[in-house]
């Protein structure tokens, strides 16, 4: 008994370390790009109108918008969803240096308004799920989820 909570005590530390260290990581880049006075657009349109996607400094692979991704390709990877729309911003791009092309949504829950970083258009459910656990091992997440638009 003892021995399995200080093995759950073990993955919990394991996780937060993880955590912190993605949270080090997003204040070095911020303060980087302060220092450097980078260039950084961010185009957000509210839930109810169709996302556009975020361009940055360093350019990522061409890929379909959710306004252009036919129904065909309708599954989407929601990496993160937060209130804080700098903490966001800061995780997306946190996931482009990484090589993830993000989207940027805004959404509404509960009557607050949330900001959601997305990896879009995917043909099947399964292809999401691949994608996904690729994309928790680059950002070090444990908590993503998947979703038909």
């Amino acid at each position: 008994s003892r021995q399995v909570a200080a093995d759950r005590l073990e993955e919990r530390i394991s996780k937060i370390t993880k955590d912190l260290q993605i949270l080090s990581n997003l204040a070095a880049g911020v303060e980087a790009k302060q220092r450097a006075a980078l260039a950084t657009t961010t185009t957000v349109v509210p839930a109810t109108q169709k996302p556009v996607s975020r361009t940055t400094e360093q350019p990522t692979v061409a890929k379909e918008t959710p306004a252009s991704v036919p129904q065909s390709r309708p599954w989407t990877i929601n990496l993160i969803s937060s209130p804080d729309k700098t903490y966001a911003v800061n995780f997306s791009d946190t996931a482009q240096s990484r090589g993830i092309s993000t989207e940027l949504q805004e959404a509404s829950v509960k009557g607050t308004p949330y900001w959601r970083v997305q990896v879009t258009g995917f043909l099947t459910q399964d292809e999401a799920k691949t994608a996904a656990d690729s994309v928790k091992d680059k950002l070090g997440l444990t908590d993503i989820w998947i979703m038909k638009r």
